[in-house]
């Protein structure tokens, strides 16, 4: 296929001479389109570099021009451009597409190396936590990620030797904003997505807010669980063994699946992989109603986590939701994050999404057994297992027959009857029963007597239940 430059994709749009060099020069990668939100989105490489505020006014033209309500070039050059003098234009970027980052880039200093990125700002610690909190030095490493394919650790520091240089009313203003910035914490929820769609580097997480409230998960796990490699591409965390020798890679891009057990990360850490059983799946809009928060839950055989995306746009939402569902076991990357009201409960944020498989328990028992106390979740508090799935697991695993037992109640007999039915099952139908003696003794005091001597049974009937007013009507033995 032959390539297309930018100004055959933008054949309508009479580009000033400032710009005339730029479509010429850009080579589309690939573009997305939204009709009825009027959207465009274009990556496209350049063998020279774009200063952002040039870039900025080219998509305001274009937009016009072509009646759109967003229209934005996602740039890609040769990784040998990227230099130190580039870092501001990467974050006049981040200022842009993450709106709390907003305003702290004014004056810094920064220092590059070959594989990191540290950044000094003049504001306090609780502002520099504000941005780390918000995932800031992660959009600034996807954004040179997306437009160099350089990997670079990004981190940023809070400069106390700055604020000597300040005058009195600077400082004021500055602590007032640092008031703000506290206080915004609670608030903002809303996060550009400019490279979620990117091919070299997937999404910006938001962490700022949640509209999806769930319950915290058990603390209650084995603290000590390791990994454990098998044969043929298998691996066991807890009581659950997960095959990865063929995984599909459903979301952001291919990686090398080295899980660690979810509960040996008690603080938050990059670059984790978990793997895990989808237990549940929640996908809402957002109070604005135009970005959706997905958040499910992940369990290893051992312990759970939730994995949190924030404002996702419309695509990127149903794009998961067709990917993963309840019950699927997948391989995640990404990193962990504190719950924003509680420091103790992590959650994690995703870059890269892959579809595995567990392997089933299995019965190898050349003589099957029969279970004949089997309790299903219709036995509260005791069990979880439809009765259902416990005839059609005893059918999987060759058993004969199998017993419902449930605590004093036989609910689960219609749907063991219709499972049964179908799968050609023989079900024993009982229950745990409980027996209790409320009727009087026939006798008390001492007797040594056997249970073959006669006994008189007597009984008489009352006008009433007074032994003062009522007289005897009848006697009988």
């Amino acid at each position: 296929m032959a390539e297309k430059k930018l100004k055959e994709l933008l054949n309508k749009y009479l580009a000033p001479s400032e710009f005339e060099d730029i479509l010429d020069d850009g080579i589309v990668i690939r573009s997305r389109i939204d009709k009825e939100k009027r959207f465009l989105e274009v990556t496209a490489s350049f063998s020279k570099l774009i200063s952002k505020n040039t870039l900025y006014r080219l998509e305001a033209q274009v937009s016009e021009v072509y009646k759109l309500n967003s229209f934005k070039i996602l740039p890609h050059y040769p990784s040998e451009l990227f230099s130190y003098s580039y870092v501001p234009e990467i974050l006049l970027e981040a200022e842009r597409v993450g709106i709390v980052a907003k305003g702290f880039f004014s004056d810094y200093t920064y220092e590059l190396n070959e594989t990191t990125l540290d950044i000094h700002i003049p504001f306090s610690k609780n502002g520099v936590m504000l941005l780390e909190n918000a995932a800031t030095p992660s959009v600034i490493e996807k954004i040179i990620q997306s437009e160099f394919n350089l990997n670079i650790h990004v981190a940023l520091h809070h400069d106390d030797s700055k604020f000597t240089g300040y005058s009195e009313s600077m400082l004021h203003r500055l602590e007032e904003l640092d008031r703000q910035i506290i206080a915004a914490e609670k608030n903002y929820s809303e996060s550009a997505s400019r490279y979620s769609d990117n091919p070299i580097q997937q999404k910006q997480q938001d962490a700022l807010s949640s509209e999806v409230k769930l319950p915290r998960l058990s603390s209650v796990y084995d603290t000590n669980a390791t990994v454990n490699y098998g044969d043929n591409g298998t691996i066991k965390i807890g009581n659950i063994t997960f095959d990865i020798s063929a995984p599909q890679f459903v979301i952001g891009v291919e990686f090398d699946i080295r899980p660690v057990p979810i509960s040996s990360i008690t603080r938050p850490t990059r670059n984790v992989t978990f793997v895990g059983e989808i237990f549940s799946f929640t996908s809402e809009a957002n109070r604005a109603g135009d970005k959706i928060n997905v958040t499910f839950g992940l369990y290893d055989g051992n312990a759970s986590i939730y994995v949190k995306s924030y404002s996702m746009l419309l695509e990127e939402a149903g794009e998961i939701s067709a990917a993963i569902k309840a019950g699927m076991c997948v391989a995640i990357r990404g990193y962990t994050k504190s719950e924003r009201n509680d420091e103790t409960e992590l959650y994690m944020s995703y870059s890269d999404i892959a579809v595995i498989s567990k392997k089933e328990r299995v019965d190898t028992a050349e003589k099957k057994r029969v279970e004949l106390h089997l309790h299903t979740n219709m036995s509260a508090m005791d069990a979880l297992i439809p009765p259902d799935v416990a005839v059609k697991m005893a059918k999987k695993w060759g058993h004969p027959a199998v017993a419902i037992t449930d605590h004093g109640n036989v609910q689960g007999f219609p749907e063991a009857m219709i499972a049964s039915e179908k799968c050609d099952m023989k079900v024993i139908y009982g229950m745990e029963a409980y027996f209790v003696n409320d009727t009087a003794s026939a006798v008390y005091g001492n007797y040594n007597g056997s249970f073959s001597d006669e006994f008189i049974v007597f009984d008489i009937e009352t006008t009433g239940l007074s032994p003062v007013s009522c007289k005897i009507t009848e006697i009988g033995a």
